[in-house]
């Protein structure tokens, strides 16, 4: 799907998220192409683009690689270490490292955002 809505750019960032406004589930998956940054949100349902922004950016481009860890993997480690249901989660370089980034409701209905690295697959609250 991303590689369908991102032809020829380079896939910098995969989100998924409740999209309150469109009360649905979205992906928002960045792409860079040379300069030209892209975010295409995608309803995760029916698979239509919703949103399809562009903007320019001067550095290159580091792509994200989901098969290095699964996300459902990721999910595990994370909610390991805090137990609750996904609110949303990121896949995203930074700081040289690629890294999930989960927002998880605990039980208590408490907010916690939980860091999966992707190289040593150690989840740390952030």
């Amino acid at each position: 799907m991303a590689d369908e809505t991102a032809p020829g750019g380079t896939i910098t960032k995969i989100e998924l998220e409740f999209d309150r406004p469109a009360n649905a589930w979205v992906w928002k998956i960045d792409s860079q192409n040379n300069t030209e940054q892209r975010e295409i949100k995608i309803d995760a349902n029916s698979a239509r683009v919703i949103a399809d922004e562009r903007d320019q950016e001067s550095s290159a481009p580091v792509a994200v690689d989901p098969r290095k860890l699964d996300p459902a993997d990721a999910l595990g480690l994370a909610t390991a270490l805090v137990p609750g249901s996904v609110e949303s989660w990121a896949l995203e370089f930074d700081d040289g490292r690629q890294r999930y980034s989960f927002d998880i409701r605990t039980p208590a209905g408490a907010d916690d955002d939980v860091d999966v690295d992707v190289d040593t697959r150690v989840a740390t609250r952030s």
